[in-house]
C-alpha cells in the first residue's frame, strides 16, 4: 500500500495522530492564521504536497481552502 493511500485510510477512519494526523474527517476546525483568520469550517480531505500534509477545509462560507495542520485548531471534537 502506498503512502497517500495509508494516508487517506487513516484520515477516512479517524485515526487521529498528534503529529502525523492532527485532524481527521469531518472535523470543526478554526482557522488560526492568513486572511481567513477566524473563519470556521469542515476537514473534508487530506493530501501531500512539496511541504507535507495539507488538509482541505470546507469554510462555513461554502469555499475550500487548502492549508496546513499548523494553520489550523480543532474545535471541540
Amino acid at each position: 500500500m502506498s503512502i497517500e493511500d495509508e494516508l487517506d485510510n487513516a484520515f477516512d477512519e479517524g485515526r487521529r495522530h498528534p503529529i502525523n494526523m492532527p485532524f481527521v474527517f469531518n472535523d470543526a476546525v478554526e482557522l488560526q492564521d492568513g486572511p481567513d483568520a477566524g473563519l470556521r469550517g469542515s476537514v473534508v480531505s487530506v493530501f501531500m504536497d512539496e511541504a507535507g500534509l495539507c488538509y482541505t477545509v470546507e469554510l462555513s462560507t461554502g469555499r475550500d481552502i487548502q492549508v496546513a495542520p499548523s494553520e489550523l485548531r480543532l474545535l471541540d471534537p
